[in-house]
């Protein structure tokens, strides 16, 4: 993030960031689900960024997953399905590039919410 002179204070300015992201939902049986999926992003200034990530749902309730960005760091989540539009998560984050040694991890707590603005049949679940 670059920072540029406003008047009376500095306003951030916003890098252009790409994402391209791809994945799948495997049904391996009746109450388990797997969820590989790829994203690749690039962010004005910085290298090009790879994430390789797998989730597995367990009946429709429960996600436990990880991730790899390439180079970067490694990662673990847990999230829980409250309701059909209330979702709970934690997410731990390792660097394991040479930045590792001065950062102990990132922690992310999630709350996802679907408004359900519109009502009806629902024609694709959101998986991603």
């Amino acid at each position: 993030m670059r920072w540029t002179p406003a008047l009376p204070w500095h306003w951030p300015r916003s890098a252009a960031t790409y994402s391209l992201i791809a994945g799948y939902v495997l049904d391996l049986n009746r109450s388990l689900r797997f969820k590989p999926s790829i994203m690749l992003r690039q962010v004005s200034g910085a290298p090009l960024s790879l994430d390789l990530n797998a989730n597995f749902l367990l009946r429709d309730r429960i996600w436990l997953g990880g991730m790899y960005r390439v180079g970067n760091s490694i990662g673990v989540l847990a999230q829980y399905q409250v309701n059909d539009q209330f979702r709970v998560g934690y997410a731990f984050d390792l660097t394991t590039n040479r930045l590792g040694a001065y950062n102990g991890g990132t922690h992310e707590v999630m709350l996802n919410y679907d408004f359900r603005f519109f009502t009806g049949r629902t024609v694709s679940p959101r998986f991603f």
